[in-house]
């Protein structure tokens, strides 16, 4: 379990699994669109100790969000986890669900249904995207045929705009 009151101290932030972690787990997907920071630190933390992954993950604000894919193929990462893309997530960026009140987080995140709904189908088709074809694809024709990775699509409601980038290994933070 990720719940961080189940788990040794020693394994908190531990790319390394239990022992006792099923190996069907290795093939896992997961869509984490959780609203702290600390949390999305944690979990793609914790999937690094897996050899076969992808975490999708969903965040916004009022009128502007992310979908970052982070992929692991035969205990290789394929993308930057998202703490390497965005340095405020951090585990000290704030507090888990556990630790701080709903009550007490609401106010801190401004955010729209349509907004949430964009993100969530962003999420969904980005998956389809990924099981149907995988995360790389083809641009171009001719002589301009190249081959790209997208691990990230960036939205913005009030621009009513969507771009796909690629963060390669090794991407410096923002």
């Amino acid at each position: 379990e990720l719940n961080p009151d189940n788990a040794d101290a020693a394994m908190k932030y531990s790319s390394t699994r239990p022992a006792d972690c099923p190996r069907l787990l290795d093939n896992s997907v997961v869509f984490l669109c959780v609203d702290n920071l600390k949390t999305r630190y944690e979990v793609s933390k914790y999937m690094e100790g897996f050899q076969n992954c992808l975490v999708i993950n969903g965040g916004n604000e009022k009128t502007s969000g992310h979908v970052t894919l982070y992929e692991r193929q035969n205990g290789e990462a394929l993308d930057p986890n998202i703490y390497d893309v965005y340095p405020n997530i951090t585990p000290d960026a704030d507090k888990r669900p556990d630790e701080e009140a709903c009550t007490e987080m609401s106010p801190k995140h401004d955010q729209i249904a349509v907004t949430n709904s964009i993100v969530a189908n962003i999420m969904i088709a980005s998956f389809n995207r990924w099981a149907r074809s995988g995360l790389t694809q083809t641009e171009g024709t001719g002589e301009r045929k190249r081959t790209v990775r997208k691990n990230e699509v960036i939205i913005d409601t009030d621009r009513m705009s969507m771009i796909s980038v690629y963060h390669p290994l090794g991407t410096p933070s923002k």
